[in-house]
C-alpha cells in the first residue's frame, strides 16, 4: 500500500512549486486551529514559563516556528538556519511578524565556515534533508523517502555556510528546539555556556544516543510529552523533551507522571 507522505514527496519531484503551496496551507492551519505540527509540541503549552525566548536551531520553512507560536502566543522566537536560500524564504514569511527574527547562521562548536550539502531529485531541492555531512545527505533519499527512485537523476547541490557558537551569542533562552540533521553535538558543545547559566528546557530529535549521553551528562532527564504528561524515560515520537529539575519541579501539579 502506498503510503500517503511518501507519495506526496513522490510527486512533489514533479512539482516543486507545490512545495511552497503545501507549507502555506500547513502554516495557516496552524495559526487558525493552534494545532501544533507534531503532537509532542503541545507539551511546550504545559512548561512554567513567562515570555520565554526560544531558539529554533535547524528552523527550515519554519513550520516549527509556527508551532511554537500556537502553543506559545507569548513567545519570542529566533530561527537559525544555515542554508542562506532558505533562511531568506523564511525570513520573507515571518516579515510582518515581530515576535520572530531569522538569522541565516548554522551553530557549532566553532565560529567559522562549513559546507551544507543539500539533496536534490529531478526538479526538487529537499532543503529539510540539508546536512554538514555529505555522506548522511547522499543516503537519505535513496534509504526509502521516496517512490520511484532512479538514482541517475539523485545530485547533491553544496553551499558554504557560516557558523556561529551559541556562547558567543549572549542570548538567553528558556527553550531551544534543535533539529540538524545529525550536527547536533558540535552545537551542543558550541552551547554550553548557555546551557550551564540558562537551563534551557530542550527539545530533540528521539532515538539518539549522542545527544541524550551530552545532556544527562549536564544533569538533564529525558521526558516524553504523552496524553497530556510528561512521561520520564520514554524514547520516541519525533522528539523528546529534556528538562533539569529546576525546570521539571516547577511543572504544575498533574503534568509529571510518575516513573
Amino acid at each position: 500500500m502506498l503510503r500517503a507522505k511518501k507519495l506526496l514527496r513522490s510527486l512533489l519531484v514533479f512539482a516543486p512549486r507545490l512545495q511552497d503551496t503545501r507549507f502555506q496551507v500547513e502554516a495557516r492551519f496552524i495559526r487558525a486551529f493552534r494545532r501544533p505540527y507534531q503532537p509532542e509540541f503541545a507539551g511546550l503549552r504545559a512548561l512554567a514559563l513567562q515570555d520565554p525566548l526560544v531558539l529554533d536551531i535547524g528552523c527550515n520553512r519554519g513550520i516549527s516556528i509556527e508551532t511554537i507560536l500556537a502553543m506559545r502566543p507569548d513567545a519570542r522566537v529566533i530561527g537559525f538556519e544555515a542554508n542562506s536560500l532558505l533562511a531568506a524564504d523564511t525570513k520573507r514569511w515571518f516579515a510582518g511578524e515581530p515576535r520572530v527574527e531569522i538569522r541565516p547562521v548554522g551553530l557549532g562548536n566553532r565560529a567559522g565556515s562549513i559546507d551544507i550539502h543539500v539533496p536534490r531529485y529531478r526538479h526538487y531541492r529537499f532543503d529539510g534533508l540539508g546536512s554538514f555531512d555529505r555522506s548522511l545527505a547522499e543516503r537519505v533519499l535513496v534509504n526509502d523517502y521516496v517512490y520511484w527512485l532512479d538514482p541517475r537523476h539523485v545530485r547533491i547541490e553544496t553551499a558554504t555556510s557560516a557558523i556561529e557558537r551559541l556562547d558567543d551569542l549572549k542570548l538567553s533562552p528558556a527553550v531551544i528546539k534543535l533539529y540538524v540533521q545529525g550536527y547536533e553535538e558540535p552545537v551542543l558543545e558550541g552551547a554550553a555556556e548557555t546551557i550551564r547559566a540558562n537551563e534551557p528546557v530542550i527539545l530533540a530529535a528521539s532515538g539518539r544516543p549522542e545527544i541524550d549521553a551530552w545532556l544527562r551528562s549536564k544533569k538533564y532527564k529525558r521526558f516524553q510529552w504523552l496524553n497530556g504528561h510528561f512521561v520520564p524515560e520514554i524514547d520516541s515520537g519525533y522528539c523528546v523533551y529534556y528538562m533539569t529539575a529546576s525546570r521539571y519541579e516547577a511543572l504544575s501539579s498533574g503534568l509529571l507522571a510518575k516513573s
